[in-house]
């Protein structure tokens, strides 16, 4: 097998080079030659990589940072609006009470 079928093995395993060449980012030349000199070593395509884990680790600590009580005063200040629209909505349903006019009559004989 040569070299450009192994680094075309080696690209399928990772899907995320493609995005990469995709966003201008890299080249496929440059991720070759990369891939050439230092063959699959995890620390050379680290940047290319994405990394699960790490991801994770963002989302926990985000959800750490989040302050309870301005979501809880948030939620209160939606649900205070809500009941006010729909207040709204019932009081204008009730005075409007339309009755339709019985077919035979034409103009109120």
């Amino acid at each position: 097998m040569d070299k450009k079928e192994e680094f075309k093995k080696f690209v399928k395993k990772n899907p995320d080079f493609a995005d990469y060449v995709r966003n201008k980012t890299a080249t496929w030349q440059e991720l070759y030659e990369l891939w050439d000199m230092y063959g699959e070593d995890e620390n050379v395509f680290s940047k290319y990589k994405t990394n699960v884990s790490g991801d994770l680790g963002a989302v926990i600590n985000s959800i750490k940072n989040i302050n309870m009580d301005n979501v809880k005063k948030n939620l209160n200040n939606i649900e205070k609006g809500i009941k006010l629209l729909q207040d709204f909505v019932k009081k204008d349903d009730s005075s409007t009470s339309y009755e339709p006019r019985p077919i035979y009559k034409r103009f109120e004989d």
